[in-house]
């Protein structure tokens, strides 16, 4: 059973975007995926909706707001703060790690090399098993 029913995938990259959705779509067909393609079109969005994510994937490396100031703004936001915030990246360095950690992010997912590890770590995030791990 999964934890989460709505994800909200932030990433600028349409390839990335296509196949987080497959994943998702193959682990559950009836989650609600919505996706936006960079931190300013995802705050907006978050902003005027009424029915907002269970969980935010959000990627660091994008244009206009990049993935860490979309995290200050939605930890700094009451409405928003709560929603699990995953980290979902291609690069990761401990100092990365450590800088989104206080920021708030709950937990730094690198992008998997293939779409089998892909579709694992999505659903092993949506079943909630992230939280009961040290990932940092």
């Amino acid at each position: 059973m999964l934890n989460y029913r709505s994800v909200l995938l932030v990433d600028d990259d349409a390839d990335d975007r296509f196949l987080f959705q497959e994943a998702i779509n193959e682990i559950d067909a009836s989650l609600i995926y919505m996706e936006k393609q960079d931190g300013v079109e995802a705050l907006k969005y978050l902003k005027e909706t009424e029915q907002l994510p269970d969980i935010i994937f959000l990627d660091l490396n994008m244009p206009r707001m990049n993935g860490k100031e979309c995290l200050v703004s939605l930890k700094n936001d009451t409405r928003l703060a709560s929603i699990p915030t995953i980290i979902y990246s291609t690069f990761k360095s401990p100092k990365s790690v450590n800088e989104v950690v206080q920021l708030g992010a709950d937990f730094y997912l690198q992008k998997p090399v293939n779409y089998h590890d892909l579709y694992n770590s999505i659903k092993f995030i949506l079943n909630g098993e992230y939280k009961s791990m040290i990932s940092f």
